[in-house]
Order: structure tokens, then C-alpha cells, then sequence
């Protein structure tokens, strides 16, 4: 449990040097927290704590990048929600769908909830200026703005 829980800690999975020792001692940790319930989604945390590069290496895991698995909504949304440009551009590039809509139930139950539930919606709703440049850039079909 303890070599689970290091794997999986917010400063070991920014640093591949540090996770990927783990991973090799032991070949069926990633499929065990792929797999895991109770536990929060280590995508959807790594989008919350900002780790852009532990995010990079869950995907490289084969750990979803475009599911709402724990009720947070997909992980676009989150990174948009929160204004993290990068990591809204890395899930895009990683494929994840930029327009997938959050889930009835995944939006704060503290927040009025915006009319337009996409990562741009709350992009928009929070005031993210580049988010929403990045966003809108793309539902125009311009491609990743750069």
C-alpha cells in the first residue's frame, strides 16, 4: 500500500525518474490503479494540482484523459475550470475531446452552474482569457493557437 500511495503522490508523478523505479518493481501497479474504486482519479488529480508532466505520464499509462470517472467531469473541463492553459493544451494534444460537456452532477455544488458546460463554457465563466483564446481557436477550426 505504501509504494501505491508514493507512486501516486503529487511530487513522485511530476518526476518520471522518481515513479517510473516503481512501476518497473512492480508490472501490475498501473493496471491496479487503473482499475481502483475509492480512491480519487489520479488524472483528474494530477489536472487539480497543476502537475502537467504527471498528467503526460498517467496518458503514457493508458489512463483515460477524456473520462469523468470520479464526478468531476472530464479532465479538459477541469483543467479549464481551474485556467491552466498547459494542461488544457496537453489534453488536446493527448487527444482528449475539447468540447465533451460535464455530466448532470460534476459541477460544484457551491457554483451557479454556466449554460454552456464545455471547458470553453467555464473557461468563459471564470474569466480564463488565454483558456478561452485556446478554446475558441479551436471550435473555429483554427487548429492549436500557438
Amino acid at each position: 500500500m505504501r509504494r501505491r500511495r508514493a507512486a501516486f503522490d503529487g511530487n513522485a508523478a511530476a518526476e518520471p525518474g522518481r515513479i517510473l523505479p516503481l512501476l518497473a518493481a512492480d508490472a501490475g501497479l498501473a493496471e491496479r490503479a487503473r482499475n481502483a474504486s475509492g480512491v480519487p482519479e489520479p488524472v483528474h488529480l494530477a489536472v487539480a494540482l497543476g502537475r502537467a508532466r504527471a498528467v503526460a505520464l498517467l496518458a503514457s499509462l493508458g489512463f483515460p484523459i477524456d473520462e469523468d470517472r470520479c464526478g468531476w467531469g472530464p479532465p479538459p473541463r477541469t483543467a479549464a475550470l481551474t485556467g491552466q492553459l498547459d494542461i488544457v493544451r496537453l489534453l488536446v494534444e493527448l487527444g482528449a475531446d475539447p468540447t465533451a460537456e460535464a455530466p448532470d452532477g460534476a459541477d460544484p455544488p457551491a457554483e451557479p452552474v454556466p449554460h454552456d458546460r464545455t471547458p470553453l463554457g467555464w473557461a468563459r465563466y471564470h474569466h480564463h482569457e488565454e483558456v478561452i483564446a485556446y478554446l475558441a481557436g479551436l471550435s473555429r477550426g483554427a487548429g492549436s493557437p500557438g
